[in-house]
Formats: C-alpha cells, structure tokens, sequence
C-alpha cells in the first residue's frame, strides 16, 4: 500500500505544506488546453465484482522477488496468494434475518486496505474506460496513448472520489458523460455528482468566503490560487456549511466540553483559507469557554479515557495530521493555520522513502 501511493492513490495526503498544490500538478492545473471532471460512483464498496478483486489482489504479487526464492519458497507464496484471493473475494458472510450467505466480490469493510483497494479499483476503471475509447475510436487511439504516458490524461483518487483530466481537443469522445455510460454498461454502477470543468481552480470573493467560479472538488475541498505570502502556489478551499452544521452537532451528554472540542477541530478545519467559517468557530469557542470551567486541555484528559468521545478526537485529529494532545491544546490562531501552508514538498509527500521499488526486484 505505502509504495503504490502517491501521485495517483492519494491516501495519506495532506492539505497543509503545499499538498493541494502538487495534487494540482499532477492534473496540470495550469494548461489551458485540458478540462477537467470529477464525481464519485454510488455504493463502490457494494458494486466490486470478483475479477475485480482477484486483479487487485493478485497484482500485490508483482512486489514479491519470486527470482530470489527456491522453488519450495515459490510454491509455498503462491499457494499463500490463491487461498488470499478465494476467500477475500468469496465470503460467507451472516445476513439480516439470521441466515448465512455465499458473496461473491464486494469490498469488504472496516479493513486496513479497504480504501487503498477502493482507489486501487477506481483507477482500473477509468483506465479501463481509457482503453474503452482507444477499442472504439481506433483514429484516436495513439493520440489518447500518448496523452496517458505524458500525463495530459491523468487521474488522482481516494476511494471513489476522483478527478481526472484529458485535452480538450478529444472531448467529444472522452468526456464525462461517456464516462458514465461505460460504468453502467459494463460495470453496473452509476456515476454521481459529476461535472466538467474547463479551468481547474476556483476563485473565492475573500470577503463573503463565496465560490464564484467552480473548480473541481476533491475530498471536499475546492483548489484556489494562493492569496496569501511565502505559501505554496494552490490553496484547499473548503465551504462553511458543513463545518459549521459538524460544529453545532452538538449532543446533550457532550454539552459546553463538547462544543470547546469540535470548535477548536473545525476550525482546523478551515486550513486558514476561510475566515467566514474560522470566524464563526471563534465566537462560538469564546461563548462555550464563558460557560464551562474546565479548560481544552482538561477536557481532552478527560474524553480521552472516554472510548466513546475517543473516537470523536482521534477523527479530529487524524483530519489536521496531528497528534491529538498538540491538536487540543487550545484555539488555533489564523497566522499559525497560514504558517502551515508554506511549500515543503518533503513534508506532503506521501511516499516513505525507505521504500523503493527497486528493493523488491
């Protein structure tokens, strides 16, 4: 998992040092000869099939140096490999109504790689669909290769959510309306919430944190140019509704410490980009920290041994890349949240450099 993410698998990637930016790199956020589409496929999880397991299961083999082995060894993984793939992709599995059955494929859930195998099937897919219009439009073929291997045809993912672009002179036959007609035709699942887009960034009217022009969306952040000094060149922009109805669900046993915790989170949350929602997180902390007695950090040691509300600060945290004493500690300045944006690509790269692939071969 931790090789094969990067540039396309985007689990693990951050908003913050420059993180957005590179993600627009990969999809040449500047050429203006390219569009771009995003959307997300309805239950993907339920609608993996088994051959599309077996691929991505039995492609992990390709990491294994099989020339090293001795042919016990060899025999051994690959017996290993095929009991692997029977039983992740055939399932028995108990049902509502108390009765045992036979599922055939369908990602199961709640697994280490479940969104890795998710995004892993999600770009089989679209290439798939790639090779899809080569097969049909044979005129187009080379050219739709050629954009493949140099990128002009890319794709970024995180399980279903994806973005993906291709030059606008082939629009007409790879599009995202085609797109969509080849996942029910011949995968049975449906592409929802998509859209094209002929430039890739937003632009933001800063003083209503209002989107005025729509760029593509990708894990519900939008991509803006950089408004602020000495940060990397794209900026995560995400929309106030969300965080702010996160910050208000707020339950009757959670109460003020419940309101301090989620105001300090979504406030991270805003990454600096948008005062409106930061501003409003702000005033709410002030309003909750008048009415309870007990500071973040005193209510961070105290959800803490609460296995319930630890769940609650664990995906908090996780969100900011942060450990969750540091992230808790107290509201967040906007300067601290900006400081975060400056480019280093060192500290958004998603790929461990003590992996190489060279190193299993």
């Amino acid at each position: 998992m931790l090789i094969e993410r990067g540039e396309l698998i985007t689990i693990g990637c951050t908003p913050w040092y420059g993180g957005w930016y590179q993600l627009a790199t990969v999809l040449n956020f500047d050429n203006p000869d390219l569009f771009w589409a995003d959307g997300d496929i309805t239950g993907l999880d339920k609608h993996i099939t088994d051959w599309q397991l077996y691929l991505y299961l039995a492609a992990g083999s390709r990491y294994y140096a099989w020339n090293r082995m001795n042919r016990s060894q060899h025999r051994m993984l690959k017996r290993l490999y095929l009991l692997l793939l029977y039983h992740v992709t055939n399932k028995i599995t108990l049902q509502p109504g108390n009765f045992w059955r036979l599922i055939r494929g369908v990602m199961y859930s709640g697994g280490k790689e479940t969104s890795h195998g998710d995004s892993w099937i999600m770009a089989l897919i679209f290439y798939l669909y790639c090779e899809h219009i080569k097969h049909t439009h044979p005129s187009s073929a080379f050219f739709v290769h050629q954009c493949m291997i140099i990128g002009m045809i890319a794709i970024i993912v995180y399980g279903d959510d994806h973005i993906w672009c291709a030059p606008k002179i082939i629009r007409h036959i790879f599009n995202v309306q085609s797109f969509a007609r080849f996942l029910k035709e011949f995968l049975g699942m449906e592409l929802r919430d998509y859209r094209e887009y002929d430039h890739f960034l937003s632009v933001v009217d800063m003083n209503k944190c209002v989107i005025t022009r729509y760029g593509p969306k990708f894990l519900k952040r939008y991509f803006i140019a950089s408004f602020l000094p000495n940060t990397a060149m794209v900026l995560p922009f995400k929309m106030h509704l969300e965080s702010l109805v996160r910050m208000c669900s707020v339950l009757d046993h959670e109460g003020y410490p419940g309101l301090i915790l989620k105001t300090i989170g979504q406030a991270w949350d805003t990454l600096g980009t948008n005062v409106l929602t930061y501003n409003a997180c702000y005033i709410a902390y002030q309003y909750a920290i008048s009415h309870c007695n007990q500071t973040p950090r005193e209510i961070y040691k105290e959800w803490v041994n609460d296995p319930s509300k630890l769940k609650i600060l664990k995906s908090m945290s996780k969100k900011a890349n942060m450990k969750e004493a540091e992230f808790f500690e107290s509201f967040p300045t906007l300067e601290m949240l900006r400081r975060r944006h400056a480019f280093i690509p060192v500290m958004c790269n998603n790929r461990p450099e003590i992996f190489r692939l060279s190193d299993f071969y």
